[in-house]
């Protein structure tokens, strides 16, 4: 550390009332100037003369304690409660289990069940291409084909058609299918 002797809990107080210096999703994170202050307001709280300082002795101070010359190990509190490690641990597994519940119950929000049974009458999504040499025009074709008999599930979302003679054989998924 150089030799200039700086309270730990005090510097990470002082950093964390400055979002400027800290969080990304601050307006002001890439104002130079913004964060030009924080950081001198953080030395004023570390060391109260920091303003009469010289240029010189301001550098020193300013950029022993506040640079990369510490390890995480040495930010970490000097006697780590065991309990409150233990509680993080617990806070932190909880928060997951909620945020697994939240997802969980997002993802299923939109989800139906099927509505067709096995040998039931539907019809089947169409998606005609307009041809000009055949003359064909899309937009005025059938939307729907069939009507088609759900022979069976090949998944949950996956189905095998059959049309009126039982003879051709259709896959499909259930988003394109509508009841006859």
């Amino acid at each position: 550390m150089s030799g200039i002797d700086v309270n730990k809990e005090l510097l990470i107080a002082l950093i964390e009332e400055k979002p400027v210096l800290w969080d990304k999703c601050d307006e002001t994170y890439k104002d130079r100037n913004a964060t030009k202050e924080a950081w001198n307001e953080v030395c004023v709280g570390l060391k109260e003369d920091f303003k009469t300082l010289k240029d010189s002795e301001r550098n020193v101070f300013a950029n022993s304690p506040l640079s990369n010359l510490w390890s995480i190990e040495d930010l970490l509190p000097d006697h780590p409660d065991e309990l409150s490690i233990q509680e993080r641990w617990e806070a932190t597994r909880r928060n997951l289990r909620f945020a697994h519940a939240a997802v969980w119950r997002n993802y299923d929000r939109r989800r139906q069940p099927s509505l067709f049974s096995i040998g039931s009458w539907v019809w089947l999504r169409n998606y005609p291409q307009s041809r000009a040499t055949d003359k064909v025009a899309a937009k005025l074709c059938p939307r729907y084909r069939g009507p088609f008999t759900l022979v069976k599930y090949t998944s949950p979302v996956s189905v095998q058609l059959a049309d009126s003679d039982g003879h051709n054989r259709i896959w499909a998924h259930v988003s394109q299918l509508k009841a006859a």
